[in-house]
């Protein structure tokens, strides 16, 4: 239990998302015995970075001296946070909607505990391909170390690959998934299988295969860690209160373009069928360095 709040010294740990820019700065919990760069939902302050050793490793000060709290949005970093409460999504957001029948749903859930954006499919058979994104307006710099989060739950998606869910850093929006041209996200198919999927201009990787089925309706948190724009990295997690659990594919690298701009997409996407899924968005985090 060394970062306990109450044992104070300078300790070498295990870290995540980890960069040299954030020597000096506080670092946070993320269980007993690792510390994180970036805060993720309410983690607690551990202390301050005193010596970056790697990516995943580094001397942290724990103890009053070292636990001043910076102010968000600090100015050599950009962040964004989204809890969607209120009656409607933030300036930041806009959707898209290609169904001409139906009348699906792209809003805010009204009441939802905590907040919530719900992208729910209409029982019109029809393809709809239905999107919360920041409207092609990309302003994430990919090769300033991009790291998203969010915390989402999934449908369950109809057999046969009719319908799919993608969420991640995209550039511009395209109806064909893989015509995006520069991306790292999720992909969620049918009986909820997770694929891992990235293209950067040169190396189009789709359906890369982790080995990983969640459960349907159920939460989890999603990390795309683009810190090396070269090898991004893909983690998940049950809850704040867990670790995160890396997602690999054998022999695989995952890579975006070095200067193609980004934005958060969330999409869900039916070729046809009746079928009404939904996926619901509890948060969305994003930082990157400032350029």
């Amino acid at each position: 239990d060394v970062c306990s709040s109450d044992l104070e010294g300078v300790y070498k740990l295990v870290g995540t998302t980890l960069l040299q820019a954030q020597l000096g700065r506080q670092v946070y919990m993320e269980d007993d015995q690792t510390f994180d760069g970036v805060r993720e939902s309410a983690q607690p302050l551990a202390g301050k970075l005193l010596e970056y050793v790697s990516a995943t490793s580094g001397w942290i000060g724990i103890g009053p001296q070292y636990q001043s709290e910076e102010p968000e949005g600090a100015s050599d970093r950009v962040e964004f946070f989204d809890d969607f409460l209120g009656a409607a999504v933030s300036a930041n957001w806009t959707t898209a909607d290609t169904s001409s029948a139906g009348a699906p749903t792209l809003a805010v859930l009204a009441d939802s505990e905590d907040g919530a954006f719900q992208l729910l499919h209409a029982n019109t058979d029809e393809a709809e391909y239905i999107t919360l994104y920041w409207g092609d307006v990309t302003t994430v710099v990919p090769a300033k170390g991009p790291v998203m989060t969010c915390r989402l739950q999934f449908p369950s998606l109809a057999a046969g690959g009719a319908e799919s869910l993608v969420f991640g850093l995209a550039d511009a929006r395209n109806d064909t998934l893989d015509s995006v041209a520069s991306h790292a996200w999720f992909r969620v198919e049918a009986v909820l299988a997770v694929l891992l999927e990235s293209d950067n201009g040169v190396a189009d990787l789709d359906d890369q295969d982790p080995s990983l089925n969640v459960t349907a309706a159920t939460y989890y948190e999603w990390k795309v860690d683009a810190t090396d724009y070269t090898n991004v990295l893909f983690f998940y997690r049950a809850n704040s209160d867990a670790a995160w659990i890396a997602l690999t594919v054998t022999d695989v690298t995952f890579a975006i373009h070095a200067t193609a701009m980004l934005q958060p997409i969330i999409e869900l996407q039916k070729s046809g069928g009746t079928t009404t899924s939904s996926v619901l968005t509890d948060w969305v985090k994003l930082r990157w360095n400032r350029t």
